[in-house]
């Protein structure tokens, strides 16, 4: 088993290890204090896993960071690359396209056209206006 305070091996069933007992012996806990002990023992803990990794030196950064640029360039390069060797296939497959139809041996398709005769229009007629007395200017005594 292990110790469900410090994750040692335990040598018997008992849920502390001897130096925890030890330690605990320094604060003693009152008859019937409700204790909550887990189900399973608990693995011991990696103390390894704890430690923090000290952050890079700055020159051993830049070279990362030259190198991650460096993939990055190529990457654009490739896909620059990929893009005009894809418009060349497209657009060569347009030329082909339009060079492949012969134009001289395929027959003209002309649109029936159809007449109209003319027609003249009725000729309207414009009223005499000779026979009408001007009411525009009154006679007026002077």
């Amino acid at each position: 088993m292990y110790c469900i305070k410090c994750g040692r091996e335990t040598n018997s069933e008992r849920v502390f290890c001897e130096e925890c007992l030890q330690s605990m012996e320094q604060y003693p806990v009152k008859p019937g204090t409700p204790v909550h002990l887990p189900k399973k023992s608990l693995p011991p803990q990696d103390k390894k896993g704890t430690r923090k990794k000290k952050p890079p030196k700055p020159e051993e950064q830049i070279a990362a960071l030259k190198i991650k640029v460096k993939h990055q360039r190529r990457l654009i390069l490739l896909l620059i690359a990929a893009l005009l060797v894809a418009s060349w296939f497209l657009f060569a497959s347009t030329i082909q396209n339009y060079l492949s139809k012969d134009d001289e041996t395929q027959p003209m398709t002309t649109v029936p056209t159809t007449t109209v005769p003319m027609t003249t229009a009725p000729a309207t007629t414009v009223p005499d206006t000779s026979a009408v007395p001007d009411v525009s200017e009154p006679d007026l005594p002077e």
